[in-house]
């Protein structure tokens, strides 16, 4: 039997594949799924975790349906942390040309009401990179008020403010609470990025 996998295995394998080959990413994509549908006792992160390496993996090597796949089996599978697996699936689908079923997953997941914030930040993003402010609007103001219900880390809510001030200063608009919000997280950021 293989030895047990950990988060901090799964970070030494991206930064050691960071110059890699694609054909390189492919074989590492390909351990991590068998040791998904293989799992250790001892494994820390769950299969889904796994296959949502692998994919990440995939398409770093521009194998976007072998990614797609990947993501797809991690939903199914469920992971222990990070956003909701369906948000990389609604990503990859619009990479691979495929709004419509991106749409609908999409709304599906909305209607499911994610119990992570970080979803409703990766949702948002997805929707900004594809021009519907008004989709990355809607997600990264649910996820506020998710992150406000369950007083989560600070970063949560500043991440997902910042968000939204990116998109409703796309749109003109004048800034309120929650993008007051955003610029001084963002200051903060600054800040301690200059003190290291």
């Amino acid at each position: 039997m293989r030895d047990p996998v950990s988060f901090e295995d799964l970070d030494d394998l991206e930064e050691a594949l960071r110059s890699a080959s694609p054909a390189e990413h492919a074989s590492a994509a390909a351990d991590l799924a068998s040791w998904a549908e293989s799992p250790h006792p001892q494994d820390i992160p769950f299969p889904g975790d796994l296959l949502i390496a692998a994919g990440d993996l995939l398409s770093r090597a521009a194998d976007l349906s072998g990614a797609l796949a990947h993501y797809q089996r991690a939903a199914e599978l469920g992971t222990s942390e990070g956003p909701d697996a369906n948000a990389y699936v609604v990503d990859t689908l619009f990479q691979l040309d495929r709004p419509q079923e991106a749409r609908t997953l999409s709304e599906t997941l909305r209607r499911a009401r994610p119990e992570r914030v970080d979803t409703y930040l990766a949702m948002a993003t997805v929707w900004e990179l594809n021009g519907d402010l008004r989709q990355s609007l809607g997600w990264s103001t649910r996820g506020i008020a998710l992150a406000e219900e369950v007083d989560g880390p600070p970063a949560d809510l500043g991440l997902l403010c910042v968000a939204r001030w990116r998109v409703r200063q796309e749109q003109g608009m004048e800034p309120d609470e929650y993008d007051e919000l955003a610029m001084g997280f963002l200051d903060a950021v600054d800040e301690g990025a200059g003190e290291a």
